[in-house]
């Protein structure tokens, strides 16, 4: 009786919330016009003479009455020559403390030093190399000094890794992409409307990269300027927030991808930086006077921010039942000026077109077929850290060398609940 009191009244909730989402419609010719100029067809499809290296990570984690906290990372990167498995390279690690932050950093960091020592080993046997890191490697925290201090070590070694993977692919014969099967950002929309504004004179809508804040950020005087017959398809544009992902796979019908739009530093958005009138990413606020313990961090980021920038572009496989987001470091595309420099997102020029194609090309070669990249949909499958296996075979190893060493493991009431409730 109680459950279907919930369902129905979940039912109610469900279309109340459902109505008041404003509707999408990409099938206006306003819609099409500027997105779809920014589209490159590219169904070509070349078997690679690389070897290709995949990698991909999962995550764990126990926390303990107290606050002692335990994370377990594992990563594995696998080594195909000509379509054969030849080579694993696994890795494991721990991670114990009181209250740790930033896991999701941390686990970023194992799957990223997987994949460069494949890498390294790779190019030392072959000479060359082809890679695809299972998501994004573009720097991404918040900018927040509080929450940086709290997870500063998981953090500062995954810039590390992160720069020392990208500097490894500046090398000549190595390829290394980072392939998203989920994107929920809109750092393209934001730049392509932004671009069309400014050819029509219209203000700057400052720097944004998010639809939502564009939208709440705009002054009425612009929004009268944007209600006329001419400019009324651009506040409509607005009115929505699917990301560039959900976009271009709804839209485009075509295999190809879009002009890369290369990144700036994530500080260049910045609200308080943007206010400040701060463009550059080491003369934001966040980096003034900083204490002992950043300055380790910062090097790092100053590091990362030397070497050519990521580049974003959204790319549909020959058979067209998905689109991915591609991170491209921006050296595979012709481009060898700092990221650091960027003050703002930017496209390539479009003789960086035919360099992608080719990339794309060796893409389309290993997505052939309907579940996905294959190789990655492999190493994910043998990854995986599903959720009983780790509560019924790592945490109780766990439990039991802290109580060897005399701790007292009790686990959290809510723990103790879960799995008497749950039966986990």
């Amino acid at each position: 009786m109680a459950e279907e009191q919930f369902f129905s009244m979940f039912m109610e909730r469900l279309r109340e919330e459902v109505e008041k989402l404003p509707p999408q419609d990409l099938t206006t010719s306003f819609t099409q016009h500027i997105y779809a100029k920014h589209w490159n067809t590219c169904d070509r499809c070349n078997e690679p003479d690389y070897p290709i290296i995949v990698c991909d990570g999962s995550p764990g984690s126990s926390l303990f009455s107290g606050g002692l906290t335990f994370w377990v990372a594992r990563a594995v990167a696998h080594t195909y020559v000509k379509g054969t498995l030849v080579k694993a390279t696994p890795d494991v690690e721990v991670k114990a403390g009181y209250r740790l932050e930033g896991q999701s950093f941390f686990t970023k960091a194992v799957e990223l030093g997987a994949l460069r020592r494949a890498v390294e080993e790779a190019v030392k046997e072959y000479g060359k190399a082809f890679a695809i890191y299972d998501g994004s490697f573009y720097l991404v925290f918040l900018h927040h000094r509080p929450y940086i201090e709290a997870g500063r070590e998981a953090l500062e070694r995954y810039v590390s890794e992160l720069s020392s993977l990208l500097q490894l692919g500046m090398k000549d014969d190595v390829k290394i992409l980072g392939v998203s099967k989920d994107s929920d950002v809109t750092y393209l929309r934001a730049h392509i409307i932004l671009e069309e504004l400014l050819e029509l004179d219209v203000p700057e809508l400052s720097y944004y990269r998010s639809i939502r804040q564009m939208r709440e950020k705009m002054s009425e005087e612009t929004k009268l300027l944007l209600n006329t017959d001419s400019l009324r398809g651009f506040l409509k544009e607005i009115e929505f927030d699917i990301s560039d992902e959900a976009l271009y796979d709804k839209l485009m019908k075509d295999a190809g991808f879009t002009t890369p739009l290369i990144l700036a530093p994530q500080t260049c958005y910045a609200t308080q930086e943007v206010k400040m009138g701060r463009r550059r990413w080491n003369d934001a606020n966040l980096w003034v006077r900083p204490p002992e313990t950043l300055i380790p961090l910062f090097k790092e980021i100053g590091r990362l921010y030397g070497l050519p920038p990521i580049a974003v572009t959204y790319w549909k496989p020959r058979h067209c039942l998905r689109t991915y987001r591609l991170d491209v470091p921006s050296n595979l595309l012709g481009y060898d000026a700092e990221c650091g420099d960027l003050t703002s997102d930017k496209f390539a020029d479009s003789n960086v077109v035919d360099r992608m194609k080719d990339l794309v090309a060796t893409l389309n070669w290993l997505d052939r077929e309907a579940y996905g990249i294959r190789p990655l949909v492999d190493v994910d499958e043998i990854v995986r850290l599903v959720r009983r296996r780790y509560k019924t075979a790592y945490e109780p190893v766990i439990s039991e060398e802290l109580k060897s060493h005399g701790f007292d493991a009790k686990p959290r009431k809510r723990s103790v609940r879960e799995d008497f409730m749950r039966r986990y």
